[in-house]
């Protein structure tokens, strides 16, 4: 669990997020209200966003799968939304 906030709305962070996680290969990626998600190697990774207040929110990234990556798979989406840079 990450506490974030962002310069943008978390709207917007998640459009941002869905993208990358697209870009690094991630399928059926999809986001909603309280999350963005999507699959790769047999892994199931759904991460939540759930505001405190302000542009500040909680992030908690979650996975699971039927292989021996979901952890992998769930870092590797961390690390990705981790790298993002807004300008």
């Amino acid at each position: 669990m990450t506490s974030r906030a962002t310069v943008w709305g978390i709207g917007e962070f998640k459009g941002q997020a869905a993208n990358a996680l697209q870009e690094k290969g991630f399928a059926d990626v999809r986001t909603n209200d309280l999350e963005v998600a999507g699959g790769k190697a047999g892994t199931w990774v759904s991460i939540g966003h759930f505001p405190i207040a302000g542009r500040d929110y909680w992030e908690v990234a979650m996975g699971s799968g039927d292989s021996d990556t979901p952890r992998a798979t769930v870092e590797e989406a961390s690390a990705i939304l981790n790298g993002l840079v807004f300008l």
